[in-house]
């Protein structure tokens, strides 16, 4: 059950803390977190503090499982001894670098990592990660990301408005479903052909040249349309009318195909319906020839008794 405190003193509810297990804190406008230490048991915590002097002992915090510092000015901190973490928050700090959060790479059970708004360049500390789904890193500075390429199990990947080039290391991620890349430097999408999995692209404020390969994203053999279900490609704001022209008419032409595709589903499930109704006819017709021949056969044998 949440459990929120406004106006945090120690002093107070130190004995409250001692007793929290496995539940929800919400903390606001502290200005002291030594008691946190009592607080040993605790599996989320969730910190909304504008200007925190000192958050060191929330490593001794070592039952968390999710653990929100968004918006907490944070220039730097230690994530010794939390293991059994699976979700972090650090979004919208001051972070600048990931060597600034110390031991990330030995957070090998996060399944969901938020580091978005912190003006981050270099991201190659994050291939220890493997186990992540959900990955955050908008409005930084990224240009290159292939460290992306070890994380075999992302679903979802939010990179908005970053310096990204290229997207080449998302060819590895078999599972991606969703994936946000507005407002970068990318050139060329080609890579997505293979990545089937895709249900939701978000590509605008790029400079891709050639957006057709978007309506060649195919599903597996044993699928009967294309499983893209949501597709975004908003033209820069520098973008001449040829371009705005061009972005709307890809965008009509994939809500055609989608039309097209779900026709092609719904003939084959008619075609499908069809057959099975034409193997009950048969199956009916040869009922019906048995049934005859008995008959035949009954008034052959009763004529036969009559004379």
């Amino acid at each position: 059950m949440l459990q929120p405190i406004e106006q945090y003193n120690s002093d107070m509810i130190k004995k409250y803390l001692n007793q929290i297990v496995g539940r929800f804190l919400i903390i606001q406008n502290c200005y002291d977190l030594n008691d946190l230490t009592f607080v040993t048991q605790l599996n989320i915590l969730c910190l909304q503090i504008m200007d925190c002097p000192n958050i060191s002992n929330i490593v001794a915090l070592a039952q968390l499982k999710q653990l929100y510092l968004s918006n907490c000015q944070l220039q730097t901190i230690t994530l010794v001894g939390m293991q059994k973490l699976i979700i972090l928050d650090l979004s919208k700090n001051c972070l600048h670098s990931i060597d600034k959060i110390n031991k990330l790479y030995t957070q090998v059970n996060l399944i969901y990592l938020n580091l978005s708004g912190n003006s981050i360049v270099d991201i190659s500390a994050l291939r220890f990660l493997t186990k992540l789904r959900e990955l955050y890193l908008e409005e930084n500075e990224i240009v290159d990301i292939s460290s992306l390429q070890s994380m075999r199990e992302l679903k979802s990947v939010h990179m908005h408005e970053n310096k990204i080039i290229s997207i080449t290391p998302l060819s590895k991620l078999q599972h991606l479903e969703s994936v946000d890349l507005s407002d970068n430097n990318i050139i060329s999408i080609s890579i997505l052909k293979g990545a089937t999995y895709l249900k939701y692209i978000i590509i605008g404020g790029n400079k891709i040249d050639d957006l057709s390969i978007i309506y060649n994203i195919e599903g597996s053999e044993s699928d009967q349309y294309n499983p893209l279900i949501e597709l975004n490609i908003y033209p820069q704001d520098d973008a001449t009318e040829d371009e705005i022209r061009l972005s709307k008419m890809i965008d009509n032409i994939y809500r055609t195909n989608e039309i097209t595709s779900r026709f092609q589903q719904l003939r084959n499930k008619v075609a499908q319906d069809l057959q099975r109704t034409i193997k009950f006819c048969q199956h009916l017709q040869k009922q019906q020839t048995r049934t005859q021949i008995a008959f035949t056969n009954k008034i052959i044998q009763l004529f036969s008794l009559s004379q």
